[in-house]
């Protein structure tokens, strides 16, 4: 009984920490598009999965864009962002694709009481 109620413990706080994971506060800003069509944009996290980050109405919208990206807990790479902006009818192509790097790494905790002598 007691292994069992370990084990689902250590799963549990092994899942917690892979769902929740670690927050990144980002801001986002582009040229916005000068046309007679453009009713807002979409901005979308590219380096997994597309996924819908915002939808900024609008044809000027106010920057910066603010907004957080979760990542695991003591992980390091690369997230990666697109922007595509709208009309009534249709979506434009992708905008270029912004990069940031992170890296969450553990670091080791810093060294106190450093003395030098003769």
């Amino acid at each position: 009984m007691f292994k069992r109620i370990c084990l689902i413990i250590v799963t549990s706080f092994l899942m917690s920490t892979l769902v929740f994971g670690a927050s990144i506060p980002l801001n986002a800003i582009w040229d916005p598009n000068i046309d007679d069509v453009t009713i807002g944009y979409k901005l979308y996290r590219t380096d997994g999965t597309r996924l819908l980050i915002g939808d900024i109405p609008g044809e000027n919208p106010t920057f910066p864009y603010s907004f957080t990206v979760t990542v695991p807990d003591g992980s390091t790479g690369t997230v990666t962002f697109i922007v595509v902006a709208y009309s009534t009818t249709q979506v434009s192509e992708d905008s270029n694709v912004a990069s940031y790097p992170f890296d969450l790494s553990p670091r080791p905790a810093a060294v106190k009481d450093l003395k030098v002598t003769p």
